[in-house]
């Protein structure tokens, strides 16, 4: 397989992006005769499929899910008699380019809510949230996190029915939203 990408491919990268979207490029060298390049992702297994145009060397292609962890590509090249081969197997880890607090789902919520975090690089954070009138109602997360997404759950067990605010800090960075639990 090595052997068959490079004599086909070059210049094969995964790397990540805005938001967890990772971006594959590569370079067609001269003389194949594939048609379509057709692209795999693991987990749920993304089928897509990039035609070969004459004259053109340089491809990318921008994955529409945002990934989170290693994730796994197959480039796999088809003839015009609609043979297959697999040209090369690429995985990236999914780097986020800020430092965001993305959203709560569901919300609004009862008794849970999943809130994503977006790290650009190991961080030493607090996450909290706090009731309206500006009372620590739950400390979610203090300590350091890898760069990354993470997900984190906010239980509103025992809380009344309102609206709370969730409060993610990094030194002088901060980020805040407004999540609803209803009973």
């Amino acid at each position: 397989n090595d052997d068959v990408a490079a004599t086909v491919l070059t210049d094969l990268v995964a790397s990540p992006g805005a938001t967890g979207l990772i971006e594959l490029s590569w370079t067609l060298l001269d003389g194949h005769s594939f048609v379509l390049f057709h692209l795999q992702r693991d987990g749920t297994w993304l089928n897509t499929s990039i035609p070969v145009a004459a004259g053109i060397r340089e491809y990318r292609f921008v994955d529409p899910e945002p990934a989170v962890g290693l994730v796994s590509w197959r480039i796999w090249g088809e003839e015009l008699d609609g043979t297959q081969q697999l040209l090369a197997e690429l995985t990236s880890q999914a780097l986020p380019e800020s430092f965001e607090l993305l959203g709560a789902w569901p919300n609004p919520f009862n008794p849970d809510t999943r809130l994503r975090l977006s790290l650009d690089r190991e961080r030493d954070i607090q996450l909290s949230v706090y009731n309206l009138q500006g009372a620590l109602v739950s400390e979610l997360h203090r300590g350091i996190l890898p760069a990354g997404m993470h997900d984190v759950t906010f239980s509103g067990t025992g809380l009344s029915s309102g609206v709370y605010l969730v409060r993610l800090q990094s030194g002088d960075a901060q980020r805040s939203m407004k999540v609803m639990l209803v009973k």
